[in-house]
């Protein structure tokens, strides 16, 4: 049985007579009636009665129609979902994202850009660390992250991790930026345009865990020891929501990655570093190689997000880039 006899017994159904049944099909006469007699005789079973002019439903013919029609509408569903999947306009992602990517409107624009665009896709947000994305699109837990990683070639040896290395992933870079000091809008030190490391020797520090992509503690230990004071830390914390949460109430101070295209809370005030350069990459990574259509369709986006902001940046109209 194929599918070519079910479309022509619906046909016949239809109409109830082989002619038009064959017009609609855009076949002819003898094909559809020898066709129907064949499923016949495969079912066994005689689905309609022959008349002179017309044809009529048997009632296994009533019941055939009946169920037929379901599959066929299922069997379109199908089809239409499995095209949507294709193309990329349905279907299911998982992204990784940090605390940090919520500051940056690179990442605000794409998700609610895919949102509103393909409401069919469906996007799983992943909070975690850098340096657990990258692990993670490595092993296919996720199909993308959003990352931070720092400029390893830039950094002094051995304060950058062999883990957030990208080498072995396709990426696209959405910012660079690099390490600054947050602190509340009401610092002493607030107005002024940049600070070095020894301004800040009698503030306390809110550092992130050490599995973030900020110095770890140690590495900002001996970062701040080069410049001639030992650093006050106060409060570890999980995450930089939490961080610059901390700052923003007066609580201290912290070392922050910054760049042109971020927004922090009014509340914190983010000034550079004076002899600090340590260039931080924001930066979208997936796994090398064939990607689904979905995540194909999501890359699109965070691109069409960077075309806007840079015509935005440089106030002249968005052009559609072949």
């Amino acid at each position: 049985m194929e599918l070519r006899h079910l479309r022509y017994f619906l046909a016949a159904a239809e109409e109830l007579h082989f002619g038009r049944a064959a017009e609609t099909l855009c076949v002819t006469r003898p094909a559809v009636s020898q066709t129907v007699s064949d499923l016949e005789t495969e079912l066994g079973v005689k689905l309609f009665f022959r008349h002179a002019q017309k044809i009529t439903l048997t009632s296994a013919g009533e019941a055939f129609q009946r169920d037929l029609r379901i599959l066929m509408s299922d069997l379109g569903r199908a089809v239409e979902t499995t095209r949507r999947i294709g193309s990329g306009k349905t279907g299911n992602i998982n992204v990784g994202y940090g605390s940090l990517s919520l500051l940056h409107p690179a990442f605000r624009a794409t998700v609610k850009s895919v949102r509103r665009q393909y409401s069919e896709i469906d996007i799983s947000l992943h909070e975690m660390p850098s340096s657990r994305q990258i692990p993670a699109v490595r092993a296919g837990r996720l199909d993308a992250g959003f990352v931070y990683v720092p400029e390893g070639s830039a950094w002094p040896p051995g304060t950058v991790s062999d883990f957030m290395a990208i080498d072995d992933l396709d990426s696209l870079e959405l910012d660079l930026g690099g390490l600054a000091v947050a602190m509340p809008s009401d610092h002493p030190l607030a107005a002024q345009a940049a600070v070095r490391l020894q301004d800040l020797a009698n503030d306390g520090l809110i550092v992130v865990q050490r599995s973030n992509v900020t110095p770890r503690l140690t590495q900002l230990e001996t970062m701040c020891l080069a410049e001639g004071f030992s650093p006050r830390v106060i409060q570890e914390v999980g995450n930089i929501a939490t961080q610059v949460n901390l700052i923003s109430v007066g609580m201290g101070i912290g070392i922050v990655v910054n760049s042109p295209r971020m927004s922090y809370p009014d509340s914190v005030r983010i000034l550079p570093l004076i002899g600090v350069d340590l260039p931080v990459r924001f930066t979208l990574v997936w796994r090398r190689g064939a990607i689904e259509p979905t995540l194909a369709t999501f890359i699109e986006q965070v691109k069409d997000t960077l075309v806007e902001a840079e015509a935005m940046r440089m106030d002249r109209p968005v052009s559609v880039l072949s």
